[in-house]
């Protein structure tokens, strides 16, 4: 493999590795094994091959009626042919990962083996793109590490937060169920949608970058508000669950 491969590749995985790294450390007081990191990484690569099955599957069902209008067609293509095929087969590839998985003990837990999914499919994806850039391949890797990978970061952590609401509350939040793959889907489609815009519109493509930059920003705001609100969850489930048991051992010691 020639050193010009090598650097692509690097390139492309890195800003996916480093963000699977940050919810590492998020999570440093329970860690999860690194294998089952790892599969999670390895399901989400496999998310890829789902997505192009779906995809498949959803083309004889497209419509022609927006090629005309680059604007609505941006947007129909980020929901129906992006949006829609990635985050259903990232969502199925997260549930395999977790349905039977005895690690899967806190709420938090949910968000990292998410965020290990998206990472793995936004590191195919990197690479495939920057392939198709040729020699203008560093531009693309810096501007998708900025943009594009995080943006799957922030998909998975809004579906690994409903995830696991869903699933340690069932009794509360059960009827949210939809909500797990609905948000990502929206959020994806969101923000496909501005990208597509802005080539569409190259006239006002400098407001819409703000605009995605604006989107952006309160995407990551949003994860972690999420991220620190189930943290504080887990945190106080276990320091009831921790004085339960000490109160007794209190009772059996004076008994």
């Amino acid at each position: 493999m020639s050193t010009y491969v090598l650097i692509i590749i690097f390139c492309a995985i890195l800003p996916a590795f480093l963000l699977v790294a940050f919810i590492q450390y998020k999570d440093r007081n329970h860690p999860e094994p690194l294998s089952m990191i790892l599969k999670g990484v390895w399901y989400g690569v496999l998310s890829t091959a789902l997505t192009l099955l779906f995809s498949a599957l959803l083309e004889p069902f497209e419509t022609h009626m927006f090629d005309g209008n680059g604007v609505l067609n941006g947007i129909y293509t980020a929901f129906y042919k992006a949006a829609l095929p990635e985050e259903t087969a990232k969502l199925i590839m997260l549930w395999l990962l977790l349905r039977n998985n005895p690690h899967f003990d806190e709420r938090f837990d949910g968000i990292v083996y998410a965020v290990c999914v998206g990472m793995g499919f936004a590191g195919i994806e990197n690479i495939q793109y920057l392939f198709a850039s040729g020699d203008a391949f560093l531009g693309t890797a810096v501007t998708r590490a900025i943009f594009a990978v995080p943006g799957h970061y922030a998909f998975a952590v809004m579906m690994g937060f409903f995830y696991s609401l869903v699933h340690f509350d069932k009794e509360k939040y059960g009827k949210y169920k939809c909500l797990i793959w609905f948000v990502p889907f929206m959020m994806h489609g969101i923000y496909d949608s501005i990208c597509f815009a802005m080539e569409a519109l190259p006239g006002v493509a400098n407001l819409l970058a703000l605009g995605l930059y604006y989107f952006c920003y309160k995407m990551q705001m949003a994860c972690m508000k999420h991220i620190n609100l189930i943290q504080t969850k887990d945190k106080n489930e276990e320091e009831i669950r921790i004085f339960t048991e000490a109160m007794k051992r209190d009772i059996n010691n004076r008994y």
